[in-house]
């Protein structure tokens, strides 16, 4: 789990994460259940760098709809009245960018 974790506070958050593993654990050795809730999250993907200014965009989008979408939980009629689009196009909109 540390390995696949991205790190990207990089040696002071692995540093960080032992400490509060050496003071708040429940067993010895560490066990699953004393990790933090981000490393049991599983790895993360590196978004590449685009290449252009459309996969720049579409990538903007992506994210930006993402938070939305965390934001109401999931729901994609909440979603759409935020985006300010038509509840009945959001399943369209999602797979014109691929979420």
């Amino acid at each position: 789990m540390f390995q696949n974790y991205d790190w990207p506070g990089n040696v002071r958050q692995l540093q960080n994460v032992i400490e509060q593993l050496m003071v708040l654990a429940t067993s010895e050795p560490v066990a699953v259940e004393d990790l933090p809730a981000n490393l049991l999250a599983g790895p993360k993907v590196r978004e590449t760098e685009p290449e252009t200014l459309e996969e720049a965009v579409l990538q903007a989008k992506r994210k930006f709809v993402g938070g939305i979408l965390e934001l109401t939980r999931g729901n994609h009629r909440d979603a759409a009245i935020v985006l300010g689009i038509h509840p009945a196009g959001m399943r369209r909109f999602l797979d014109r960018l691929g979420m």
